[in-house]
């Protein structure tokens, strides 16, 4: 699990999964919730088990997630 607050630091992070083949796939909660918002990212082609949890409640990585063409 990552939690990522900085841009900067969510600008290196997707970047480093973008050129491994990783993608979102599930959100849970929102920016505005106490826990933050959930993403799960799974590797293209492979085991679902190998995810990466990203958290946040910066509303500017959210909306990068959702709007980034991955």
């Amino acid at each position: 699990m990552k939690i990522i607050e900085d841009m900067e630091k969510w600008e290196i992070l997707k970047a480093a999964m973008k050129e491994k083949g990783y993608m979102p796939y599930i959100w849970q909660y929102d920016v505005q919730s106490e826990e933050g918002l959930h993403i799960w990212f799974y590797k293209k082609n492979s085991d679902i088990l190998k995810r990466v949890e990203v958290i946040t409640h910066n509303k500017a990585i959210a909306d990068d997630i959702e709007e980034y063409g991955w």
